[in-house]
């Protein structure tokens, strides 16, 4: 309650020597309410920019993921058995169901890890994020 009080005290003080500044400001708002009454379309210019800066979002977003899924899938084996010496190999998805990794494990599953390659692009995808994310800003 005392916190409370000395507030309230320093506020008051503040509007009493601050009160020509306030009648300034308010002066000024009154100005600007008249200026946008002649003028209404600068009532929309804030829902324009918000259209256009949701539009640019939307545009780094679908970019981005769109350079993170570029390379090609890559599959590991996961094993229930915590011995099998094929976990967390890489594997082919089309043959994996007809190699020796499933026959001798029959709990072993093959399971998507990431998205990466041997190319030249898929090394320097992160770079391209980082390059991207600097135009887009």
């Amino acid at each position: 309650m005392v916190i409370l009080c000395g507030a309230e005290v320093i506020i008051i003080l503040m509007l009493i020597f601050l009160r020509n500044r306030i009648w300034i400001a308010i002066a000024f708002l009154q100005e600007g309410s008249r200026a946008a009454g002649y003028i209404m379309s600068t009532l929309f210019y804030p829902i324009v920019t918000f259209i256009h800066i949701e539009v640019c979002i939307s545009y780094r977003a679908v970019t981005a993921v769109f350079l993170a899924t570029s390379g090609e899938p890559v599959y590991k084996v996961m094993a229930n058995q915590t011995l099998c010496k094929y976990a967390n190999l890489t594997c082919d998805p089309e043959t994996f169901n007809t190699t020796k990794m499933t026959k001798l494990r029959p709990g072993a599953q093959r399971t998507f890890a990431f998205y990466g390659g041997e190319s030249l692009y898929c090394k320097y995808i992160f770079i391209l994020q980082l390059a991207y994310a600097f135009v887009f800003l």
